[in-house]
C-alpha cells in the first residue's frame, strides 16, 4: 500500500486555525479514497521554527541535550513539559 505524504510551509498558510482546517480536510480525503496521508513539516526548534505566529515556542534540541549532560532527570520533565 502506497503512502502520500503533504510536507506543510509556514509561507502557505496565514493562522493556526487555517493549518487545522487544512489538516482535517486532508486527513478527511485520506479516510474517504482509504489512502494513507503523512501531514509533516521541519519543526524541529530553536533556529528552525518555521511555525512561529500561534504556536509554541521549541528550544534547539541541543539545549535538552545540555541540561540532560548536567541532570538526566530534569531534561527529561523539561522535554515532557514543552
Amino acid at each position: 500500500e502506497l503512502v502520500g505524504g503533504v510536507f506543510l510551509f509556514s509561507e502557505n498558510f496565514e493562522s493556526k486555525e487555517q493549518v487545522g482546517r487544512l489538516t482535517n480536510e486532508i486527513n478527511g480525503i485520506s479516510k474517504k479514497c482509504n489512502k494513507k496521508i503523512i501531514v509533516m513539516t521541519d519543526h524541529e526548534g530553536g533556529f528552525l521554527q518555521p511555525f512561529t505566529n500561534g504556536f509554541s515556542s521549541i528550544p534547539a534540541a541541543r539545549r535538552i541535550g545540555d541540561i540532560y549532560d548536567i541532570d538526566p532527570t530534569c531534561a527529561l520533565i523539561f522535554s515532557k513539559n514543552m
